[in-house]
C-alpha cells in the first residue's frame, strides 16, 4: 500500500510540475500526463515514465482521466507493477495563473494495486494477481490553499485498501509555507513551523495492523517480555496505566474508554476508531523546541505547551462492515 502512495504522490507532483512550469506552453490533460512522465522518470525509473508517455488522457466533465494504467516500479530490490483502474483529477488555480501548485485540488485513484514482479516465477506472480484483484484499493485527495494567508484544508484524504482497512482524515493547517516547503535545499523549519489546528481521523483495521505485525513486533520483543505473546500482554498493560492517567486538559473520561477499548482489542483491534484533534491557536513542533534539552521529555513538562489542545477518541467497537453511515 506505501508503493501506491508512492504511486499517487509521484503523477500528483507530475502534474503539479507540468502546470508550474514556464516551459509548459501547450496545457491540459497530456501536458499534465507529459510531465508526471518525466518526475517518473527521475524518481522511480525510466520504464515507468515511458509507460506513462504512452497513456492517453481523456477529458471527461472537467476532469483528466487515465483508465487501465499500468506502470513499473521498483522500490528497493522489489520490482512490481502498479495497477489501477482510473486515475482522475481535476485542478483550480488562483489569480495568478499556474504557480506552484493547485489552489483547490481533487485527485483520485481507483481500482489500485500493486504486483509484485518474481523473476521467474510465473506461479506466484499469477497468485498476487489474483489477490490483487479481489483486494483492490482506492485514494481520495481533496484539498484547498491559500498561499497568501499560507493556510491549508485538507477536506479529505482516505485510503480504501479493499480488504476492510480504511483510514480517512481531514485537516486545517496554518502557516503553511508551500514555496518554503518545496525549496531546494529542503528549509525543515517550514516544516517545523506548520500549525495544527485541527485533525480528524478515522480508521478501521481489516488485516493491515497483522499483516504489519513484524514491523511492530520488533519495538516490544524482546524489549517487554521473553515471548512476542508476553511482550504484547505487557507493552497492553503499560499502555491502559498511562491512558488511566491523561490528563483531563487533554482528553475526557469518555475517550480513556475509547482508548482503552482499542488497546483491548490488540492484536487484533476491530471496529472504527475516530480521533479529533483541535486548538483554536493551533500547535506545532516550534512550540515544543524549549524541551528538548530533557533527556526523557516527559508529558508533565509538555502540557503547559499543550494549553487549548482537545483531544477526542471514539471507538465504535461493532464488527467491521462497510457501512457508510460510519464514515
Amino acid at each position: 500500500m506505501k508503493s501506491l502512495f508512492a504511486t499517487g504522490a509521484l503523477i500528483l507532483a507530475g502534474f503539479v510540475s507540468a502546470a508550474a512550469s514556464s516551459q509548459a506552453a501547450e496545457t491540459g490533460c497530456a501536458a499534465d500526463v507529459a510531465y508526471a512522465a518525466s518526475v517518473l522518470e527521475k524518481a522511480a525509473t525510466e520504464r515507468a515514465g515511458a509507460a506513462l508517455s504512452a497513456m492517453t488522457p481523456v477529458e471527461e466533465n472537467g476532469r483528466c482521466i487515465l483508465r487501465d494504467v499500468s506502470l513499473p516500479l521498483t522500490e528497493g530490490m522489489v520490482t512490481y507493477t502498479f495497477e489501477a483502474d482510473e486515475v482522475a483529477w481535476t485542478a483550480h488555480w488562483g489569480a495568478g495563473g499556474r504557480e506552484i501548485a493547485p489552489q483547490k485540488l481533487v485527485l483520485e485513484m481507483t481500482g489500485a494495486r500493486n504486483i509484485p514482479m518474481f523473476e521467474g516465477m510465473p506461479e506466484s506472480i499469477y497468485q498476487m494477481r489474483l489477490i490483487g484483484e479481489r483486494s483492490r484499493g482506492s485514494v481520495h485527495l481533496d484539498y484547498e490553499l491559500d498561499p497568501e494567508r499560507k493556510e491549508l484544508a485538507l477536506n479529505r484524504f482516505e485510503i480504501d485498501m479493499g480488504s476492510g482497512t480504511r483510514m480517512r482524515a481531514a485537516a486545517r493547517l496554518g502557516d503553511f509555507d508551500l514555496p518554503g516547503l518545496l525549496a531546494v535545499p529542503a528549509q525543515m523549519d517550514k516544516a517545523a513551523q506548520i500549525r495544527l489546528h485541527e485533525l480528524d481521523l478515522k480508521l478501521e483495521n481489516g488485516g493491515f495492523f497483522e499483516s504489519m505485525s513484524a514491523v511492530w513486533i520488533a519495538f516490544l520483543y524482546p524489549a517487554y517480555g521473553d515471548t512476542p505473546e508476553n511482550a504484547v500482554a505487557a507493552a497492553k498493560q503499560l499502555l491502559a496505566g498511562q491512558v488511566e492517567s491523561l490528563p483531563d486538559q487533554l482528553v475526557d473520561q469518555e475517550s480513556r474508554k475509547a482508548l482503552a477499548s482499542i488497546i483491548a482489542s490488540v492484536p487484533h483491534p476491530s471496529g472504527l476508531l475516530h480521533v479529533n484533534v483541535s486548538s483554536a491557536k493551533g500547535v506545532s513542533a516550534l512550540d515544543f523546541a524549549p524541551l528538548a534539552a530533557l533527556e526523557p521529555m516527559t508529558l508533565e513538562a509538555a502540557l503547559p505547551y499543550l494549553e487549548g489542545v482537545k483531544i477526542t477518541v471514539r471507538h465504535d467497537d461493532v464488527p467491521s462492515c462497510v457501512c457508510e453511515s460510519r464514515w
